[in-house]
């Protein structure tokens, strides 16, 4: 059976606003534990997403498209790993572990068998003002 794969970054995400975080990991696999920890500020709460694609990361303008050869704008759900998730305020920290049976599974979208792309990419969006840090956590079972 296959190491667990495990990630642990730091971000700054601006309150108020979507802050996107692309974080190295296995492009395919089950997702077993998230943790989402708020290291400073005041505990106003946030929301945060986990992709499998960078496609919702990117900028679509529809004001600037126009006629049938315009691109749309990426339906967000279809990418998302896991549902989303809130942390209330007052609250700093957010769990989820499954130790038996299955995670959330994923695999980048993104990827090619001949290149696969090994990131998830997190949307946070903190609530109240200023900057804040936070360290997020991710750990994944690569499939057999």
């Amino acid at each position: 059976m296959p190491a667990p794969y495990e990630k642990t970054v730091q971000v700054s995400a601006e309150s108020g606003q979507s802050n996107h975080f692309p974080i190295p990991f296995i492009y395919r696999g089950q997702l077993k534990r998230i943790l989402v920890k708020q290291l400073d500020g005041v505990l106003a709460g946030y929301v945060f997403d986990i992709f499998n694609s960078k496609q919702p990361m990117q900028d679509f303008s529809l004001s600037s498209m126009s006629g049938a050869d315009a691109e749309q704008p990426p339906d967000n759900e279809a990418f998302k790993v896991l549902p989303t998730q809130a942390v209330a305020s007052g609250h700093a920290t957010y769990e989820n572990f499954t130790e038996t049976g299955d995670g959330y599974d994923f695999k980048n979208v993104d990827s090619t068998t001949a290149n696969p792309a090994r990131f998830l990419y997190l949307h946070l969006n903190p609530a109240g003002t200023g900057t804040k840090n936070f360290q997020v956590t991710l750990v994944g079972k690569p499939p057999l």
